[in-house]
């Protein structure tokens, strides 16, 4: 496929709109945009697949959450960078798969999901940990315990409301058109204050190049689980209304 064509098929994931998944602020600056360029390099080349993608993105979150640990302001902006980088090729891989129609499958889909879980786990235990220690305050571990268990708990209630509103055959199409570009700095900016599962790398990232971990780690702790409850309350609601639809279909 030509250079253009691949600019064509990709430029999708850049866009902005009022329901989909790229609803957070670190994704639509960062995630997809480098994304995007990854892909214009990458796209064609048969050897990488979805998967191998989301590897790469596993790797360099873990190797950006292990060079914390050493508490070397020097490995600290390097750690940054990778964590920032494993968000732009998780980014990458789910565009791929589409790019590619029908390269993805379940197995990839649950592969990327757990190991997001699972790297949230890793970064969160090892910045509440070093936290603690530069402080002497061990409330921090239970901090990071909080900020991983806020995104996870829900990522959690999302996937099981999806999991029953597709067994019923209840989700919605997608009708809305995208947003429109002169809109996009105001969306961004109200998105600041979702603190989307991506956002939460931008404030570790920040908190790592400005040696102040301990604020961003408050920052986090006391939005993750207002989030928590917001997006059970939300996914509730649409099971519940789902529940009702049921029943007046029966």
């Amino acid at each position: 496929m030509s250079l253009q064509d691949r600019i064509a098929a990709l430029k999708g994931g850049l866009k902005i709109s009022n329901t989909g998944n790229n609803q957070d602020f670190w994704g639509i600056l960062w995630g997809r945009p480098t994304a995007f360029l990854l892909l214009l390099l990458l796209a064609d080349i048969r050897r990488i697949t979805p998967n191998i993608i989301t590897h790469i993105s596993n790797a360099f979150l873990i190797a950006g959450s292990l060079l914390i640990l050493p508490h070397a302001q020097s490995n600290w902006v390097l750690a940054a960078i990778l964590i920032n980088l494993s968000l732009s090729f998780d980014c990458a891989d789910g565009q791929l798969a589409r790019y590619r129609k029908g390269s993805g499958s379940e197995l990839g889909s649950f592969y990327d999901k757990v190991s997001d879980a699972v790297g949230m786990v890793l970064l969160f235990s090892i910045v509440g940990w070093v936290v603690a220690e530069q402080t002497g305050d061990m409330k921090f571990l239970l901090f990071g315990t909080l900020a991983a268990a806020g995104q996870i708990t829900g990522g959690y209630a999302k996937w099981v409301c999806m999991t029953i509103l597709h067994k019923r055959k209840h989700v919605e199409p997608v009708t809305d058109a995208d947003v429109p570009l002169c809109q996009y700095p105001h969306r961004i900016l109200l998105k600041v204050f979702r603190f989307a599962e991506p956002d939460l790398l931008f404030w570790v990232g920040l908190g790592l190049v400005t040696n102040h971990l301990d604020w961003s780690l408050w920052l986090i702790v006391l939005t993750q689980p207002p989030v928590a409850v917001v997006s059970l309350t939300y996914y509730a609601m649409q099971v519940a209304k789902s529940d009702a639809r049921q029943k007046a279909e029966s």
